[in-house]
C-alpha cells in the first residue's frame, strides 16, 4: 500500500513539471549565444540612434555646407 502511494506521488510530481514554449526555449538559446546578444545589442544601439540622432542634433537635414 505504501509502495503505491509512493509511486503515485512521484508519478504526479512528475506531471505537474511546468510546460515550456518554443518562445522560451528559443530566448534561452539566444541568451546564450554571446555573439548574438552583442550583435542584437549593437543593433539596438543603432536603431535608437537613428531614431533620436534628428532630434539630438543642432542641424537640418536639408542644411549642408559644401
Amino acid at each position: 500500500m505504501a509502495d503505491t502511494k509512493k509511486a503515485a506521488a512521484k508519478q504526479t510530481a512528475v506531471t505537474k513539471k511546468k510546460a515550456v514554449g518554443p518562445w522560451r526555449i528559443a530566448w534561452e538559446r539566444f541568451l546564450k549565444n554571446k555573439v548574438a546578444v552583442v550583435g542584437a545589442s549593437l543593433f539596438i544601439v543603432i536603431v535608437l540612434a537613428v531614431i533620436f540622432v534628428p532630434i539630438l542634433s543642432p542641424y537640418e537635414i536639408s542644411e549642408f555646407n559644401l
